[in-house]
């Protein structure tokens, strides 16, 4: 997109069209003898990413991972935010877990499942096989939450949780309700199931609809409840905005404590000498958003996608802002730049302090860049190329700024052991470029580049193979990487925004 057409994207969001909502026209199935018609959700502005995301917040076992526009299976990793496209597999012996902010998913082992889309008013998830059992903690009005499995569409209508079981063998897909109610919908029939009661569909025949009750709590049920009782009891939700993901883990690593001028804050205590944030982790391109920080510290999430750091008393501590509206999930909150000093082949970077301006790579509105910076006291006219006049006060504090060659860079490797040393004299003479570093990615930067002779597992293709019900339509399949990266090229740094991706897909000619 020509920088003319950004001006007038902002411009468009200056003057408030950022809050208008629509309807979408896909999102809506009759259900032959259900009669029921669903409504469509509103949409936020067009032109802005996601406000949510799911991180991958618990492993244990080999758990693979595929992102989205990606052919290649990788080793999952801790923190990794997963979004519309990505697929997970959980091999033998392996649990993973999938937070949402308002919900939580957890996968038992053998269990094939993929994100068919997640956006602020939608989730929808293809379970082709095994176990998952979620907890919705709160649905809002208009808001869709959708399971499809080969022989039914599982719907949560309220706040509960559920337990899902599909079985390739015997062709079944069995639900679970512990408390809420859900309906069970395919081509045929729809019915609902209530609290304490389970239903099993074999085939597209619902043989479910006298539901038998709950059978009781295995050693699957009893992780998912233990997970659920440590969030419910975590101090650090109090502090923190509604979306917030992974906030609870902040307990055990470190202090809460408040600032006349900054409010609560939070200072980590797990950390070694010298520690400095976003240093102990790597980058992964993550669209619709672009270079995206994954922390390695169990509780590297929320810090590095909310709110900003700040050194005080000679100790980094993280300030979460505001705890108001709904939170807006950022790739990192951080500075990219440049100089001489450090020549083409390195990247480099430094965290935000309060009340500095974060600017996207992406295209979004008025209205979105405001909710991304609630620490602001005023958000002007901004351009993804160009940064507000501002301090940067971590430009110069000690270890804050972090650089790394190129290549580490972009292949998805952890950049500790690899960071190049800037000094305090070096760090001030650096010119501040942009947000996002204008970097291409390559196919490595989606999840990480596997060493040769790395065997990763992977679900059974006949699993891969399996269709699902659907009640509603989800998002389009997401467009491979290799055919977004001719125009990725052109744009070094930026993603590529919804209406470049939608003529992509309709096999026109992309104007940037």
């Amino acid at each position: 997109m020509t920088e003319s057409k950004h001006a007038v994207a902002y411009l468009m969001g200056a003057l408030g069209l950022g809050a208008l909502l629509f309807f979408g026209s896909a999102c809506d199935m009759n259900f032959g003898n259900s009669g029921r018609y669903i409504p469509a959700p509103p949409q936020p502005n067009p032109s802005d990413p996601p406000s949510r995301i799911a991180r991958l917040s618990y492993l244990d076992g080999p758990v693979s991972f595929r992102a989205a526009g990606s052919g290649v299976w990788t080793p999952a990793v801790l923190n990794r935010p997963v979004t519309t496209g990505d697929e997970l597999w959980t091999s033998a012996g392996a649990r993973a877990e999938l937070h949402l902010g308002f919900a939580a998913i957890r996968l038992n082992e053998g269990t094939d499942f993929g994100v068919l889309e997640l956006s602020d008013n939608a989730f929808q998830a293809k379970l082709m096989q095994g176990v998952i059992r979620f907890t919705v903690r709160r649905l809002e009005h208009g808001d869709a939450f959708e399971i499809d499995t080969p022989n039914a569409s599982i719907t949560p209508s309220q706040a509960g949780e559920y337990r899902v079981e599909v079985s390739p063998k015997a062709n079944t897909t069995a639900l679970i309700v512990r408390s809420g109610e859900a309906e069970v919908t395919n081509p045929r029939l729809a019915f609902e199931v209530p609290t304490g009661q389970q239903a099993r569909v074999d085939h597209t025949k619902l043989m479910g609809r006298n539901v038998t009750p709950a059978p009781l709590a295995d050693r699957f049920d009893q992780f998912c409840q233990m997970r659920d009782h440590l969030e419910e009891h975590a101090e650090s939700q109090k502090y923190v905005s509604s979306g917030v993901i992974g906030a609870y883990d902040l307990e055990d690593c470190g202090i809460w404590l408040t600032s006349p001028t900054l409010g609560a804050y939070w200072t980590p205590r797990c950390v070694a000498a010298g520690w400095a944030p976003y240093r102990v982790g790597r980058w992964a391109w993550i669209e619709p958003w672009g270079w995206t920080w994954i922390d390695d510290a169990p509780w590297g999430f929320a810090p590095f996608h909310y709110g900003r750091w700040a050194s005080i008393d000679g100790a980094w501590s993280w300030i979460p802002g505001p705890v108001r509206g709904q939170a807006v999930f950022a790739p990192a909150l951080v500075v990219f730049v440049g100089g001489t000093e450090l020549g083409s082949a390195a990247v480099a970077w430094f965290p935000l302090a309060p009340k500095e301006i974060y600017v996207p790579a992406y295209r979004a509105s008025l209205r979105y860049l405001t909710n991304l910076n609630p620490l602001a006291e005023s958000l002007p006219t901004i351009e993804p190329t160009i940064l507000p006049r501002q301090p940067y006060a971590n430009r110069v504090a000690p270890n804050a700024m972090t650089a790394v060659p190129r290549a580490v860079f972009t292949s998805g490797r952890p950049v500790e052991g690899s960071i190049l040393v800037v000094g305090s004299r070096a760090a001030a003479a650096q010119q501040l470029t942009t947000s996002f570093p204008p970097v291409v990615p390559e196919a490595a930067s989606l999840s990480g580049r596997l060493p040769a002779g790395t065997r990763v597992a992977r679900p059974p293709q006949e699993s891969s193979q399996r269709q699902v019900v659907l009640r509603r339509s989800p998002a389009p399949t997401p467009i491979p990487f290799e055919s977004r990266l001719p125009l990725l090229e052109s744009h070094p740094g930026q993603p590529l925004d919804r209406e470049t991706v939608e003529q992509l897909r309709k096999g026109q000619e992309p104007e940037r």
